[in-house]
């Protein structure tokens, strides 16, 4: 996310954060095959799904925000050298590090037999990650008990590039570009709901995949904010309890997922709260997000699987906070003070 002028009169730095964490926290469990495990499953009964909820914090928030920098950018070529400027640095830094240091050092094939293998070398397409990444590292992380990938949480930067790039397509579009995005949000959402239900002889695979749904998510958070609903003026917290109950009591259906879960998200994000400094002093989110998974896999294999889910959930954000804390001030913030040299 770029700065902006009102960044600490809102709580979407908090949100965002509470995202990454609460990923952290699941990949704790996922990582180590002990999904059934879960404490905050259990504490819910296993009737809320803590991964939509933080990961529809992101790609809710995310869309909201974005629809601002299209309205906010210059030209197409400023607003795709923001994204590249905000994604790039730090995921090229990481997909390095992936390749060149945590590879050869946790690869059980020898050093040579890892640099010969064209694998090794393919990873670094995960740089760009709108083609399509790679997750495996020739015998990197092989031994470990739930997943072999090096940094699965990077499937979402798919995701993102791109949204992104179908947010620029309004920069071609000189009349009437809100309402053409109205008309194209409410098309997608009548197909999407359509195939969900099986309805007119629909049934396209497509749009079955687990991801699907969070395209969605990402265009009506930008809807939102392209319909200017004042989220900030209802600042009654009745309203707020009352929305998340709504989310609750019909958490399985996919009215709560597409419509609830993102009013919710951006009705809380919207609203100033103790938690509207939350990046005074540094936005750590990404950093967290993209380097937690690979710490995670390394502190696994190091403790032969036997590590415990609330010591790797301890442990990853010990080593990963002020790893994305230097991130953000050596790297990520100087980048993104480039952002107007392209008008």
């Amino acid at each position: 996310m770029e700065v902006s002028e009102n960044r600490f009169t809102n709580s979407f730095d908090f949100l965002r954060l509470l995202g990454a964490v609460g990923v952290i926290y699941l990949h704790s469990y996922h990582l180590l095959n002990l999904q059934d495990d879960i404490g905050l499953d259990k504490l819910f009964h296993k009737q809320i799904n803590l991964t939509v909820i933080m990961l529809g914090i992101f790609f809710t928030a995310s869309g909201y925000l974005i629809a601002r920098s299209v309205e906010k950018s210059s030209s197409l070529k400023n607003y795709l050298w923001k994204r590249i400027l905000r994604v790039q640095p730090l995921l090229t830094l990481v997909c390095l590090l992936t390749v060149f240091l945590i590879g050869p050092l946790f690869t059980t094939w020898s050093t040579g037999a890892y640099f010969k293998s064209g694998s090794s070398w393919s990873y670094l397409r995960t740089i760009f990650p709108v083609l399509g990444i790679q997750f495996h590292l020739p015998g990197v992380f092989e031994h470990n008990i739930g997943e072999r990938g090096v940094n699965g949480s990077l499937w979402t930067l798919i995701i993102e590039e791109r949204v992104y790039l179908a947010m620029g397509l309004l920069f071609l579009v000189h009349r009437r570009r809100k309402q053409w995005f109205m008309l194209f949000v409410a098309l997608l959402n009548i197909v999407y709901l359509l195939n969900h239900f099986k309805t007119l002889g629909l049934n396209y695979g497509v749009l079955d995949n687990y991801t699907t749904q969070y395209y969605v998510l990402f265009f009506n958070g930008a809807l939102c904010y392209f319909l200017k609903i004042p989220f900030r003026r209802i600042n009654n917290w009745v309203i707020v309890l009352a929305v998340a109950i709504v989310y609750v009591l019909i958490r399985h259906t996919i009215v709560a997922t597409l419509f609830v879960l993102p009013f919710l998200i951006l009705l809380v994000g919207s609203q100033k709260t103790i938690f509207s400094g939350t990046a005074k002093k540094g936005d750590i989110t990404y950093g967290l997000y993209v380097l937690s998974f690979p710490v995670q896999q390394m502190l696994i294999h190091l403790s032969e699987n036997h590590i415990q889910p609330a010591v790797l959930f301890v442990c990853t954000l010990v080593i990963c906070t002020p790893l994305a804390y230097l991130s953000w001030h050596c790297l990520e913030k100087r980048f993104l003070k480039l952002r107007y040299l392209v008008q």
